[in-house]
């Protein structure tokens, strides 16, 4: 239900989509130019050098040898171990280039943090307009809607940013050690196993800060109750990691595919493709579960359970 309705209004109301991708356009170079002045500097000693580089190459070259192997059908001993080589020669890199290390990791963390906040206040700006054409079928420019709630949202994202770095943090660095000890232990499916792994962790992340923005947007509360209020009183709280998972897993699909076959330009429509679901499917559940009535198109409006329960009951008094 959550995913099926929510598809619907991202194609009824796709107008949403390319102002999204225009926002990701802009948003994309202001951070390219404040990376080059600031973050660019940190990075170059240790992503530039000949060490890296080569390790890099050699782990890239690995991997292609890796899913040809298993492609065919061949034995995949030799490529993960050759593969677990070259990250054992990066990681001695890395190693003998502590400070400048230490000085990626901030630049790196500095990049991170900006993509997440001007991006959350983009999402703040995406949810209030599908909210108003959930709602009364309203539509509003982004510009100004962007201007008119640039407070909010930027206290949002400011919240919300430390917490989905920290997951996204943990996730990817038990991702990694599982590709890192388990390539020599099951081969590839090392690789896919962090792959699940990594699906099931933003998969609950999401669930956990999916409530914190509709709290906002839709029931008008202030940013420190709707921030409570996004950890309790929760209820089917399965189905919406359900919901998540499995619109995780088409977006990697999806988004691996259109990386390959478009080298990469096509993710300029397929992200913002993916990151728009993701909210509709957070305000979907929230109109669901408090009973909301709402629009997935100009003449389909959907009536949750309980309010068709409360009228079917109303017939008979």
């Amino acid at each position: 239900m959550r995913l099926k309705n929510a598809f619907k209004i991202l194609i009824s109301n796709s107008g949403v989509v390319y102002k999204a991708i225009v926002l990701r356009l802009l948003t994309i170079s202001v951070i390219a130019l404040i990376s080059y002045f600031v973050v660019s500097p940190l990075l170059k000693p240790v992503f530039t050098c000949d060490d890296f580089q080569q390790g890099w190459t050699a782990i890239v070259e690995s991997l292609r040898t890796l899913f040809k192997d298993f492609v065919s059908l061949a034995d995949t001993n030799a490529s993960a171990k050759a593969l677990k080589e070259s990250f054992d020669q990066l990681i001695n890199h890395f190693i003998t280039e502590k400070d400048a290390l230490i000085k990626a990791f901030i630049g790196a963390g500095l990049f991170i943090f900006l993509v997440n906040l001007v991006e959350r206040v983009g999402n703040y700006a995406i949810a209030f307009l599908y909210d108003g054409y959930m709602s009364a079928l309203t539509k509003f420019s982004i510009v100004a809607t962007l201007l008119a709630n640039l407070g909010k949202a930027f206290l949002y994202s400011i919240i919300t940013v430390p917490i989905v770095m920290i997951v996204d943090s943990i996730v990817f660095a038990l991702a990694g050690l599982i590709v890192f000890y388990g390539l020599q232990v099951i081969s590839i499916f090392a690789i896919i196993l962090a792959v699940i792994f990594v699906i099931l962790g933003l998969s609950f992340k999401l669930t956990l800060i999916s409530r914190f923005l509709p709290n906002i947007i839709v029931a008008k509360k202030s940013i420190g109750r709707a921030f409570i209020d996004t950890f309790t009183n929760r209820k089917h709280l399965n189905k919406l990691l359900g919901s998540y998972v499995f619109m995780l897993m088409i977006s990697f699909y999806l988004n691996v595919s259109v990386a390959a076959f478009t080298l990469g330009v096509g993710l300029f429509v397929s992200l913002p493709l993916c990151g728009n679901m993701n909210i509709l499917i957070a305000l979907v559940d929230y109109y669901n579960e408090h009973g909301k009535k709402y629009y997935t198109s100009s003449d389909n409006v959907v009536t949750p359970k309980e309010l068709r329960e409360n009228a079917d009951l109303l017939k008979y008094m």
